[in-house]
C-alpha cells in the first residue's frame, strides 16, 4: 500500500530465519526517470515504515537490520518481529494505510491548522530528515524548475518509452492504469509527442496554485538515507491522512542532475529527496490501485 514511482511497487518480501525480508526489486527500475535508484529506495522506505505499522496493529515491534549483506544488494532490511507493547502507537496508522492516496489534482483553498505542518516536520526529523515549507519566493522558483524539468524530460525519447510502458491496465496490478480503450492509444502518443511544453505549463500552475508544498531533505544522500527518507515520507503521509489531508509530488526537479543541484544549493546543500503539495482533495478518491503479489518463501536472489 506505499506509494511508488509510477506504480511500480519495487520491493519484494520473503521469509528466512524467522525474519522478514525487505528487498528491492530491480526488475522495476526506471532507468531513465530514476538511474541512481534513489526513489526506488525511498519506495521501499514507505513499505519498511509500513511493515511496522501492521506489526503494530497485531500488539508486535520491530527490529530493523539495515542493508545487513553487502553482498546481496537487493536485500534492504532484515526485520525481526517482538511481541511487545512498545511500538503500539504506530497501531493508530493502521486505519489509514488504506485511506492514503495520491491526489493529483487541485486542492480545496483550506488552509492547514497551524499545529499540522509542527507536527510533520517533528515526526520527520524522528526519522532523521527535514520537512521544509517552502515560503511563497521558494515555491514560485521551484514552479520555473519543475516546468524546467518536464521539458527536460519529455524532451528524451528514452524518458518518454519508459513512462509508456508503465501504462497498463488496472488488470495488472501495477503500473499508471487507463481504461483499456484508452490506454494503447495514449502510450502511442507518449511514444511519439513530445507534451513537455504542455505538460510544464499545468505543473508550473498546479505548483503555484497549492497553498502548502514542503521539500523533505536528508543530510547526507546514500542508500541508507533514501531508505530513512522513504520511512520519514510514509509517517508523514499516514498522519496527513489522520487530518483528512493528501498529498502528490512535484518530484521533477530532482530527477533531472542539473536541477536537483540548484534546488540543493537553494536550501543549504541539504540532499532534497521529495517535493510535495499538501492539502485537502476537492474531489473524493477514485478506486483505489490494485496491487500486485510480493511475497516469497526464500531469501531471495
Amino acid at each position: 500500500m506505499a506509494p511508488s514511482s509510477h506504480n511500480t511497487q519495487p520491493w519484494r518480501f520473503g521469509w528466512h530465519n524467522e525474519q522478514l525480508l525487505l528487498f528491492a526489486d530491480f526488475s522495476k527500475a526506471l532507468a531513465d526517470n530514476d538511474p541512481d535508484n534513489r526513489e526506488l529506495l525511498i519506495s521501499c522506505g514507505c513499505a519498511l515504515f509500513n511493515i511496522k505499522v501492521a506489526a503494530a496493529a497485531e500488539g508486535m515491534s520491530t527490529e530493523v537490520m539495515y542493508l545487513p549483506d553487502p553482498d546481496q544488494p537487493a536485500l534492504l532490511a532484515a526485520i525481526t518481529l517482538l511481541k511487545s507493547t512498545a511500538a503500539l502507537p504506530l497501531a493508530t496508522f493502521s486505519p489509514y494505510l488504506a485511506k492514503r492516496f495520491t491526489h493529483r489534482a487541485k486542492f480545496l483553498p483550506n488552509n492547514l491548522a497551524d499545529t499540522v505542518l509542527p507536527e510533520l516536520s517533528r515526526l520527520v526529523a524522528a526519522q532523521h530528515a527535514q520537512l521544509i515549507q517552502l515560503a511563497p519566493e521558494q515555491i514560485s522558483q521551484l514552479a520555473i524548475w519543475v516546468a524546467q524539468g518536464d521539458q527536460q524530460q519529455w524532451a528524451r525519447t528514452t524518458w518518454r518509452a519508459e513512462l509508456a510502458s508503465w501504462l497498463k491496465p488496472a488488470s495488472t496490478g501495477e503500473g499508471l492504469t487507463l481504461p483499456g480503450v484508452i490506454q494503447p492509444f495514449a502510450s502511442w502518443l507518449i511514444r511519439r509527442a513530445n507534451l513537455g511544453k504542455m505538460v510544464a505549463n499545468s505543473n508550473r500552475q498546479l505548483c503555484l496554485n497549492s497553498a502548502v508544498v514542503c521539500l523533505l531533505c536528508t543530510q547526507n544522500d546514500k542508500a541508507r538515507d533514501w531508505l530513512g527518507a522513504g520511512e520519514a515520507l510514509q509517517q508523514l503521509l499516514l498522519q496527513a491522512a489522520v487530518h483528512g489531508l493528501q498529498a502528490s509530488y512535484l518530484n521533477q526537479p530532482l530527477q533531472e542532475p542539473n536541477l536537483r543541484q540548484r534546488v540543493s544549493q537553494l536550501f543549504g546543500n541539504q540532499a532534497p529527496q521529495m517535493l510535495i503539495r499538501l492539502g485537502y482533495p476537492a474531489t473524493k478518491a477514485t478506486a483505489r490501485i490494485r496491487r500486485r503479489p510480493h511475497f516469497t518463501t526464500s531469501s531471495g536472489d
